[in-house]
């Protein structure tokens, strides 16, 4: 069966058109749902009681108290009937250390202690505890301490269900965030692998931005408070985020770098900040000097005042120096800082713990702006690359025959002078098409060029495969090869002498071929001028015998 062209894309297409028409169709016809998340989860957030809140009135969570440093602060209420059942709690701390108390039993504890010198950092964690049966009417307390003021006395929601509910419903509510986090790593994975088909230059952008992608997804996973589904250990949950905003700036600046001109050395100069400002902050927090938190403020700075040049480099590059070949990158730059100072401020004025997903989204365009630029770019400069390769090809290529020309010859044989360790058994031979001036005017230019091309291809068959044959002027003709079995050489030789014969029945104009060789001697050949002066004079004996009708032999 005979397909049209595209037939291929059509098809694909179609199978496309199948698959969406099924979801659309499932959508709305299907009422029966088979999804793993039940909405089964209910919240315990209404009725809550402390002892710092005034005339201990009810409030409802999430609740910020505001209560003396130094202080740990707890909220109670009594539990109602769906306590009969055993039930687990999904707590979420922010910074601070967590007790659980049933009536006057310390159902669990989350304490952040010292350990010999090292301190653990504090993490906003989940927390699942599980109520006994007969919970009901007891009083549920809640105590926290956190030694950070933004956190201290912060309450936030909290869940009760089934324990395997509880984590279903969590990776529901967080599916986006996770799902973008996801979409980030794979890019900077796929711009990792994708770098290794690249160039030098192009391999170092794209790497550093497939790099500056997964240690940004890493330091989104950790915020989402999600690092909990892949390890327990405090110090990744509580460190990791701290660390890799940090070393993310890393990639970051090496990308720029490579995508300006001119070499700025204050770059440089923020690189060696940031390993600082990472190695610092680690010591810090171990050495129980300064928590993580504590520090954000020295990472933010620097990421402000990097932020700040980087748009001045940008400027100057762009409106002074007409730099247009990184308007991508600029504009990803502008639109990773809009997101970025949205995000800050975010953090700061409203002091919400979590990346959102707006510079999330800021990061997935920041990538996808500067990966499509840098890969526009690759395939320009590819293009650029092909055609000075076919131009290169045109410049040694002989137009008439095909094969090599003079350019090609010359090139090669200073190549070989260059080390005359290489000149070892080569042979070089001149060839000459005898007569073609009278070929030229007696039978025309066609039966002319029928000759040259002619004795191209009687050469080249047979020396081809020792060497390179050239066609070095309009009836001129050499060959360099590497002739260490003399014998096997001279019996080619003979051939090529025989098969000139055969051609010339072949013709309606006298068709000869006059040749001469000589083998490399490094007292007579002290330059390529000398080797071919030989081989010409030993051309030139051929053709004087030949006008005499003297038979060669050797």
């Amino acid at each position: 069966m005979i397909l049209k062209k595209g037939w291929v894309l059509k098809l694909y297409m179609f199978i496309a058109f199948i698959i969406v028409g099924y979801i659309g169709l499932s959508v709305v016809l299907s009422n029966n749902s088979l999804s793993l998340f039940k909405d089964e989860i209910k919240v315990l957030n209404n009725e809550w009681q402390s002892d710092m809140v005034l005339e201990k009135e009810f409030f409802n969570l999430p609740k910020n108290i505001n209560i003396p440093e130094d202080e740990s602060i707890g909220i109670y209420k009594i539990l109602g009937e769906d306590f009969k059942n055993e039930q687990t709690l999904l707590i979420r701390s922010s910074l601070s250390d967590l007790r659980v108390l049933l009536g006057s039993n310390e159902l669990y504890k989350s304490m952040n202690e010292k350990e010999g010198l090292l301190r653990q950092p504090y993490a906003s964690a989940w927390h699942l505890v599980t109520l006994p049966k007969r919970s009901n009417g007891e009083i549920l307390k809640i105590e926290v301490f956190s030694p950070f003021k933004a956190m201290h006395g912060s309450f936030n929601q909290i869940s009760y269900g089934n324990r395997g509910d509880l984590i279903l419903n969590l990776l529901k509510e967080n599916k986006v965030i996770v799902l973008t986090d996801v979409i980030i790593f794979f890019l900077g994975f796929v711009l990792v692998l994708f770098s290794l088909a690249f160039s030098d230059e192009a391999k170092e952008r794209i790497l550093s931005i497939g790099i500056f992608s997964i240690i940004l997804s890493f330091w989104m996973l950790t915020e989402t408070k999600m690092l909990q589904f892949f390890t327990g250990n405090s110090m990744i949950i509580g460190g990791s985020a701290y660390i890799s905003l940090s070393l993310a700036a890393i990639p970051l600046i090496i990308y720029i770098k490579s995508m300006l001109k001119e070499d700025y050395k204050i770059f440089n100069f923020f690189i060696g900040v940031f390993l600082i400002d990472s190695l610092l902050i680690i010591t810090l927090q171990l050495m129980d000097l300064k928590y993580f938190f504590d520090t954000m403020i020295f990472t933010h700075t620097i990421i402000g005042l990097l932020i700040i040049y980087i748009l001045y480099v940008s400027y100057k590059s762009i409106v002074i120096k007409k730099e247009r070949h990184i308007k991508y990158f600029v504009l990803g730059i502008l639109i990773l800082t809009v997101f970025s100072l949205i995000e800050l401020i975010r953090f700061y004025v409203i002091r919400l713990e979590t990346v959102s997903l707006i510079v999330r989204i800021g990061i997935i365009l920041f990538v996808f702006i500067n990966a499509y630029g840098i890969i526009k770019e690759f395939i320009s400069h590819m293009e650029r690359s092909y055609k000075s390769e076919v131009y290169k090809e045109l410049a040694y290529k002989d137009a008439l025959t095909g094969g090599k020309n003079r350019m090609a010859f010359q090139k090669e044989i200073k190549y070989l002078f260059k080390d005359k360790y290489l000149l070892n058994n080569i042979c070089l031979i001149i060839f000459d098409l005898n007569n073609l001036k009278n070929i030229n005017d007696e039978y025309g230019h066609i039966a002319g060029d029928q000759g040259i091309k002619g004795a191209y291809k009687c050469i080249e068959m047979h020396f081809e495969p020792l060497g390179k044959c050239y066609r070095i002027g309009g009836d001129e003709f050499a060959c360099l090869i590497e002739a260490e079995d003399k014998e096997t050489f001279f019996k080619i030789f003979k051939n090529f002498k025989k098969s000139i014969e055969k051609e010339n029945r072949r013709f309606d104009f006298p068709f000869n071929i006059a040749s001469g060789y000589v083998f490399y001697n490094f007292k007579k050949d002290r330059s390529p001028k000398e080797f071919i002066q030989r081989a010409d004079r030993e051309m030139y004996k051929d053709k004087y015998n030949q006008k005499n009708n003297v038979q060669n032999f050797f």
